[in-house]
């Protein structure tokens, strides 16, 4: 099966009230509270890993890569951080078309970095204070995630093992956070990954695609101690 760019796009986050962020814009406080005003309480019922470590070291399944200038770059992948890490444990990967902001596309590679899966991560806003732009900003990191999720689903049958879980990152994390990187941790605040991954998987379940196994990485201790955080506060609803 051809190898295909993912940009569908599916997820639209409705108005939503002052209150369910905290004074500064950046921290959803109760990320169950937001899900329930959106519609998508119910996508909660879908387990999610949290793991701490980065994500190329998954034992098995597709990789989510949070890239950047890789794109369309013309050249073998190359860069820091996260993605970084991914390019120089898989040296077999090919070039990253380009795609657009949001999109998802698998490695070409025939090799183990046929497991690598593109993200191009949105470029956030700089006014969290604006509720415009902050709502924007959560339905473009949930269309990362949905999108993702579509491209796994279409290549899952020909990564054979590797096709039964999506292993995923914090997309739009640092560089591409904009003014919503939490000043506390240097960071996107996990409360805005897990309810954009939630909102994208509730769009998705609604339209009755099958959502994969999903694992979320954190490689930074203190970043991943907020994630736990979130993902208690999400447990005990």
């Amino acid at each position: 099966m051809p190898i295909r760019e993912f940009d569908a796009n599916p997820v639209s986050v409705p108005a939503l009230s002052e209150g369910l962020f905290d004074a500064s814009g950046r921290v959803i406080p109760d990320p169950r509270a937001l899900l329930g005003a959106a519609g998508a309480e119910g996508a909660l019922s879908h387990a999610l890993s949290l793991i701490h470590g980065g994500v190329q070291t998954a034992p098995r399944g597709a990789i989510q890569d949070p890239a950047g200038s890789a794109i369309g770059s013309g050249r073998k992948p190359s860069g820091g951080g996260g993605s970084g890490a991914i390019y120089g444990t898989f040296p077999d990967l090919a070039p990253v078309p380009a795609i657009q902001p949001r999109s998802a596309i698998f490695n070409t590679s025939t090799g183990p970095g046929r497991r690598v899966l593109h993200s191009f991560s949105p470029q956030l806003g700089q006014t969290p204070s604006d509720a415009e732009e902050r709502r924007a900003s959560l339905e473009a990191i949930a269309n990362t995630y949905a999108n993702a999720i579509l491209a796994f689903n279409d290549r899952a049958p020909d990564l054979g093992a590797d096709g039964t879980i999506l292993n995923l990152t914090p997309v739009a994390a640092k560089i591409f956070a904009g003014g919503y990187k939490n000043p506390a941790l240097d960071h996107l605040d996990p409360s805005f990954s897990f309810t954009a991954l939630y909102l994208a998987v509730s769009e998705l379940a609604g339209a009755d695609t099958s959502i994969p196994a999903l694992a979320l990485y954190y490689f930074d201790a203190p970043v991943f101690a907020a994630a736990q955080t979130v993902a208690r506060t999400l447990a005990s609803g």
